[in-house]
């Protein structure tokens, strides 16, 4: 058996950004969670191990609404997963496994946007990580006037001082 080729695996690195899950959520997801517009948030996949477990807290089995953007993204991985025969129950992945949280993170950090991190005197680029997309999408809930609660609902937040404190940021500069 050859090294596994995660062809959807660029689709999953792109929803973070308009999903705002956690990384271990989006390999978890199955055709079977959407629900209309919506996509039920009920499970998570272990980075260190890849196996499939229950959310850490009763605040994260959630439902996230889907914008038009998630909903073309999981569209396109479904028809891509019809179209090659691909029999898993994983939106993002085409094998019987889901996909590891690392394969999305390396995705992420090959084709998303660089920053730059000091170092004492030397500037270092470095990758952006699936965390930081998933503080872009929830600054931009806020940034689109979405009350705290639902924001704090829809990305598993027990308290809303912690999506608060943690998650929203100045996307202005």
């Amino acid at each position: 058996a050859g090294k596994k080729v995660y062809r959807l695996a660029p689709l999953a690195a792109l929803a973070v950004f308009y999903l705002g899950v956690r990384v271990g959520e989006l390999p978890g997801l199955q055709e079977c969670d959407i629900h209309g517009n919506d996509l039920l948030i009920r499970r998570s996949v272990r980075r260190e191990d890849h196996k499939v477990v229950d959310p850490k807290s009763y605040a994260a089995v959630r439902l996230i609404p889907l914008s038009e953007q998630s909903r073309q993204i999981i569209q396109a991985a479904l028809k891509y997963k019809q179209e090659s025969g691909a029999t898993g129950p994983w939106i993002f992945s085409e094998y019987e496994r889901p996909l590891p949280s690392r394969i999305v993170e390396k995705y992420y950090q090959k084709y998303g946007v660089q920053k730059e991190v000091r170092r004492g005197d030397k500037i270092i680029h470095k990758g952006k990580s699936t965390h930081n997309a998933r503080k872009t999408c929830i600054s931009s809930m806020i940034d689109s006037n979405m009350n705290i609660n639902t924001v704090r609902i829809i990305v598993g937040h027990t308290d809303e001082r912690t999506t608060l404190k943690h998650y929203v940021f100045d996307r202005s500069t």
